[in-house]
C-alpha cells in the first residue's frame, strides 16, 4: 500500500487582510493526515462567517509545497466539506478559500472591498503614503484610505489601476475585476462602504466613491464607476490611472 500524506491549511486566502467582519468558525481538528492512494475520502471541513447579507463562498486548493502561490483549483470543490482522494502518492497541502459574498443584478460579487497587499504570485505591492511619491506612480501601489490603516476594516483598500492591470494579478483565483458594464448593471449595489478616494496628486477625499472597472481609456486613463455618496446619484467616469480608489471584484 502506498501511503498518501495529507497536510492541511484552512484559512482565508493569506493575501487578503483578514476583517473584523468575517471569522472563520470551523476548521480540520488535525493538520497532519496519512491517506492510502486511492483509499477512503479524507473527510475536511471548514466555515466562516462574514457581514450581514452575504453569502460565504468556498474553493478549495491543493499544493505540492507548503504555500497558496500557485495552487491549483481542486474542481467541484466548492462547498464547506471536501472528501479529498488522491490517485497520486505523495504530500499535498489543501486550503479552502473563504469569501464573503453577495449577489448584485445576475452576478455575484465580494461583499467586501479589495485588501490585497501581494499579487497571486506572492510579491509584495507596494504601500505608497508619501503625495509626491503617489503622483509619480507608473506601477502598482496601495494606500489606507486616508492614510489611516483602521479604515481598512470598513472600506477596503486604495489602489491605482496599475496594480490591477499588472500581469501579476490582483484578484483572488475565481474572481476578477469587473468591466464597465458589468459595473454597471450590478443592481442593488449602493456603494456606501467606499467613501473616499485619491487623486492623482496624492490627496483624500470622502465626497466621492469610485470603483475601478477593468476597461481602460487611454495610455493615461480608464473608466471609473462613480458614486456621489451625498445623494446616491451614479455615472461612469474617466479619470488619472493614477487614482487611487477602491476594487470590488465579482465572480467568474
Amino acid at each position: 500500500m502506498r501511503v498518501l500524506s495529507i497536510l492541511l491549511l484552512s484559512f482565508l486566502l493569506t493575501s487578503i487582510e483578514v476583517k473584523a467582519q468575517t471569522v472563520i468558525t470551523v476548521q480540520p481538528s488535525t493538520l497532519t493526515r496519512v491517506a492510502c492512494k486511492n483509499g477512503t475520502a479524507t473527510t475536511l471541513t471548514v466555515d466562516g462567517t462574514g457581514p450581514a447579507g452575504s453569502t460565504p463562498r468556498y474553493q478549495w486548493f491543493k499544493n505540492t509545497t507548503n504555500s497558496y502561490m500557485n495552487a491549483t483549483p481542486i474542481a467541484n470543490a466548492t462547498a464547506k466539506t471536501l472528501n479529498f482522494v488522491s490517485a497520486e502518492a505523495g504530500t499535498f497541502y489543501l486550503f479552502c478559500q473563504v469569501v464573503p459574498s453577495v449577489t448584485y443584478g445576475n452576478g455575484v460579487w465580494m461583499s467586501e472591498n479589495l485588501s490585497v497587499i501581494k499579487y497571486n504570485n506572492g510579491d509584495p505591492i507596494p504601500l505608497v503614503n508619501s503625495e509626491s511619491t503617489w503622483a509619480n506612480l507608473k506601477t502598482g501601489a496601495y494606500c489606507y484610505p486616508n492614510n489611516d490603516p483602521s479604515q481598512v476594516a470598513s472600506k477596503g483598500l486604495l489602489y491605482n489601476w496599475y496594480a490591477l492591470n499588472d500581469p501579476r494579478g490582483i484578484a483572488p483565483p475565481g474572481w476578477k475585476i469587473p468591466t464597465v458594464s458589468e459595473i454597471e448593471s450590478a443592481s442593488g449595489f449602493t456603494g456606501v462602504d467606499g467613501v473616499g478616494f485619491r487623486n492623482k496628486e496624492g490627496k483624500f477625499y470622502d465626497k466621492y466613491a469610485y470603483w475601478w472597472t477593468a476597461d481602460e481609456e487611454w495610455t493615461k486613463t480608464a473608466w471609473l464607476r462613480l458614486w456621489y455618496t451625498y445623494d446616491g446619484t451614479k455615472e461612469t467616469v474617466i479619470d488619472d490611472k493614477r487614482v487611487g480608489v477602491s476594487i470590488r471584484c465579482k465572480k467568474l
